[in-house]
């Protein structure tokens, strides 16, 4: 009986809240410009509706006279974050003309609330625009080496960092969050990070270079001044793969690229086609055009070299023990070069050998002083 009395007590006492509450609501209704009211929300849904159509339409069809689509891009991205900030002010005004006299506003923090809905679509908006904005002038650039396609991740991951922060920092200031000290944090964090890993950001720095430059792209032979060659399967930004003829792919860091000498074997006037000299020697005497005469069909039976492309003997120098000839000729894929020159040194050896051409060698003579019987 007890807890039915202490029951009915307290739905009595939340009913005569209740009637307070009610009454006071009516009270302020009764005193309320209810029109006024329904004309500053007439007015925002209208003023919204003209920017996202109107105002954009415009916007677009003055951009069409321009020769850059950039300027279109950005402005079809505007309408929808307009619409909503209108709406936003337009709502929040309201909210604050209604709670006029009371605790509303603060206790449930209005303002706050709507500034937090601007910042995360403007943040969300400006990332995606910056990012479309990069690609298009990465595409119209491209032939003119003012950005390079493979640097748009990079910046667009440093520009998705840069507007997260931002929109944190301006988060904090508007809901009333001190960040004077977070700052001071930030920036000791920063100097401690920036010794402790200063190999890995002279890496990233020397990988935004090789991006920027493209020495070399995936899918080219190179050879790196330590004597590493291979094909590029990977150019990232802190280290560049490369698999070499043996099948073992090498991970290089940028730092160690960026500071070394770097032969490009399919950068050249002929694209993947690669050139090579095969040196090799015939004793003096030998008439040149005997050596010519002999080694016109070296390449006929090696299937890695091109015969498209001139190939040439050259008398090289005169040399200390015969005549030094190059054998010049070109491969049809730099990834074949260590087999293609072991059967091209086979061929130019047995034709030689074939023509009674000598191939001259070091000898050494001894003579031998006999001495006095006495």
């Amino acid at each position: 009986m007890n807890q039915i009395l202490v029951f009915s007590n307290g739905l009595l006492a939340k009913s005569a809240g209740f009637d307070v509450m009610w009454t006071k609501f009516v009270t302020w209704a009764d005193d309320h410009n209810w029109q006024q009211t329904l004309i500053v929300l007439a007015i925002t849904i209208i003023t919204a509706f003209v920017v996202r159509k109107w105002l954009v339409n415009l916007l677009l069809k003055v951009a069409e006279r321009t020769q850059t689509p950039i300027d279109d891009e950005v402005i079809k991205q505007l309408g929808t974050p307009l619409y909503i900030t209108v709406l936003v002010i337009g709502v929040t005004w309201l909210i604050i003309d209604f709670a006029t006299g009371s605790n509303f506003v603060e206790k449930f923090h209005i303002v706050p609330l709507a500034q937090t809905i601007a910042i995360v679509v403007w943040a969300g908006i400006g990332t995606k625009v910056m990012t479309q904005v990069l690609t298009l002038i990465a595409d119209q650039a491209k032939n003119r080496g003012i950005l390079s396609a493979n640097l748009v991740p990079v910046f667009n991951f440093i520009i998705r960092i840069a507007v997260t922060l931002l929109a944190v920092y301006l988060l904090l200031k508007a809901w009333g969050a001190d960040v004077s000290g977070w700052l001071a944090s930030a920036g000791v964090l920063g100097v401690a990070l920036g010794f402790g890993a200063r190999d890995t950001l002279a890496n990233l720095f020397a990988g935004v270079s090789i991006l920027a430059d493209t020495p070399f792209k995936k899918g080219d032979f190179i050879t790196i001044e330590d004597g590493t060659r291979g094909k590029v399967t990977h150019v990232g930004v802190r280290t560049t793969r490369i698999e070499t003829s043996d099948k073992i792919e090498v991970i290089i860091p940028n730092s160690i690229i960026a500071n070394s000498r770097i032969l490009n074997e399919t950068s050249g006037v002929y694209g993947d086609k690669y050139r090579i000299r095969l040196p090799f020697a015939v004793a003096y005497g030998t008439p040149t055009d005997t050596v010519d005469e002999a080694l016109q069909t070296v390449s006929d039976d090696i299937q890695g070299i091109d015969t498209t492309r001139p190939k040439k003997i050259v008398l090289k120098e005169l040399g200390d023990s015969g005549l030094i000839f190059h054998y010049i000729c070109w491969l049809r894929d730099p990834n074949v070069r260590e087999v293609t020159t072991d059967e091209t040194n086979r061929t130019i050896y047995k034709l030689l050998n074939e023509a009674g051409i000598e191939i001259p060698y070091n000898k050494l003579d001894v003579y031998m002083k006999p001495q006095d019987a006495g």
